[in-house]
Formats: C-alpha cells, sequence, structure tokens
C-alpha cells in the first residue's frame, strides 16, 4: 500500500537552451523522464508534470511549482526534481556569509539578460513556502551544478553555467541587502528537504556513456531498492556509490543533503 493518498510532482530535465550561451547537455530530459517513472508508484493518486527543454521556461517551472501548491494537502508528499545547469555568482558588495547567489538556470536564462531570467534561491525559496503551507512533505532533488570552472573532459562534462558567461547575463549585478538587524543566511525552511547533487563548491557531472547523469543514476539505484524508505537512506545509498565510482571517474562530487526540520521523510 502506498504510503501518502496523493503525491503532486513536478520533473524538470533542460539539455538544450534557448541562449546560445548556455551549452548544451545530453542527459537531463532522460533524467526527467526516468525520475518521474521512478516516482510514480510512490502514491495511488499521482499528479505528474514533466517539463523538458523549452516546456522548463521560468514561468512554466514556477507555474508548474504553484500546481503542486494548488493540488496538496497535509497528508500528500510534495516533491520537485531539477536537471540542467546550475550557476554561481561572486558578488564582492553583499552581506551574505559566503558572498554567492545560487540560481537555477530555466530553458529562457539569458534571453534578455539580467538577473531575472534565472531562477534565484530567494525565489526557489518563496515558491516552495506556498507548498510548505499546505503539507509539510516536500523534497527538493536538484542535479546541477552551483560554482566552479568549466569543465569538459574527454568522459565528462560539468552541468555548470560558466561564471564569466553568468556576469555577462548579470551585467553588475548586486544582490539586495538584508534589512538593519537581519541575520545574514535563512533559517530552514519547515516542512522541506533539499538533496542536491554537489556541495555548494562543487561540479555534477554527465558522463559519457551513461543513460543518466552520475548523480540522478545513483539516484535512481536507490529508488529501484524496495528497502530504501526514505529520503535519508536515500541520501546514504546515493552517497556510498558516488564515494566509491567518482574518483574512478577523475571528478569531485559530492551529494549533499538539507534535512527537514522535522526529521526524516518517508517517500513509501
Amino acid at each position: 500500500m502506498a504510503k501518502y493518498p496523493r503525491a503532486a510532482i513536478l520533473c524538470v530535465g533542460i539539455g538544450r537552451y534557448q541562449s546560445p550561451q548556455l551549452k548544451a547537455l545530453t542527459l537531463p530530459p532522460a533524467d526527467a523522464i526516468a525520475v518521474a517513472q521512478a516516482l510514480l508508484p510512490l502514491s495511488d493518486q499521482t499528479l505528474m508534470q514533466v517539463l523538458v527543454n523549452e516546456q522548463a521556461t521560468k514561468a512554466g517551472i514556477q507555474a508548474g511549482l504553484g500546481r503542486l501548491a494548488d493540488n496538496v494537502a497535509a497528508d500528500d508528499l510534495a516533491i520537485f526534481y531539477y536537471s540542467g545547469h546550475g550557476a554561481r555568482y561572486e558578488d564582492q558588495d553583499n552581506d551574505e556569509a559566503d558572498n554567492y547567489d545560487e540560481f537555477l538556470c530555466p530553458y529562457d536564462t539569458g534571453v534578455g539578460g539580467g538577473v531575472s531570467t534565472f531562477i534565484r534561491d530567494d525565489e526557489m525559496r518563496e515558491w516552495l513556502q506556498a507548498i510548505t503551507a499546505k503539507t509539510r512533505q516536500v523534497a527538493v532533488l536538484l542535479d546541477s551544478c552551483h560554482s566552479g570552472d568549466a569543465v569538459r573532459l574527454d568522459y565528462a562534462v560539468s552541468k555548470e553555467l560558466p561564471p564569466d558567461k553568468v556576469q555577462t547575463i548579470l551585467k553588475g549585478y548586486r544582490r539586495p541587502r538584508k534589512p538593519a538587524g537581519m541575520a545574514a543566511g535563512e533559517a530552514p525552511l519547515a516542512g522541506h528537504l533539499l538533496l542536491a547533487a554537489a556541495e555548494a563548491h562543487q561540479l555534477s557531472y554527465e558522463i559519457l556513456g551513461m543513460k543518466n547523469s552520475l548523480f540522478t543514476a545513483y539516484m535512481l539505484e536507490g529508488l529501484a531498492d524496495p528497502a530504501v524508505t526514505t529520503f535519508g537512506q536515500l541520501f546514504k545509498v546515493i552517497q556510498g556509490k558516488m564515494k566509491l565510482d567518482a574518483d574512478g571517474w577523475g571528478v569531485q562530487q559530492t551529494p549533499h543533503l538539507i534535512p527537514r526540520v522535522e526529521g526524516d521523510l518517508a517517500f513509501r
């Protein structure tokens, strides 16, 4: 029997971007489809949406997350999965602890220029709050990079938008300062966990010859194991496989978990 009466799931995979400044990736659309298939059995009543390439504009992703918020109740599970480019921008004038903004890159990133074409971490938090207001059972799964130099090896391609491209698009963007007296950083968002492909300073990769991106491939293996029933357990599976294999691939990639305030979240 499925654990949840209903699950609302949004899977996004972007391999081809509208702007020629963003290099193409091979596997994110296949990632999104495979993850959607793996997650479909989590509930007897699953609301599933998959957005790939030109479907995954910023407005399309925002609308998809809004659809999740509109269709969940307190006992339901909500999941957002993203595979595609990530970006990180250093701003020496801001008051953040690490002096960085993190971004996801929707299909139309860079079209028209400016920070508004990215999905900023603050925006994602705001969109997620509409979901966590309805259910405290929310998982965000991100297979993207957030920093580092663009890397293209003979067998591994990073999923990171190069910093020089980010700077060109942002054109001198400075993150707004927080009001006086407000601590740098954000308190954990109650009800939601984040399972990310890499640490904030690392890249995530797709490997030549694999059917899915490295992190997603290991996640799919964990989801296929009926003994794995929580996202905490899933993280440990991915972490173990990555530790064994990443060095063999010659890449530095460490999956990262920010757990829910309420504790581990079961998905079956």
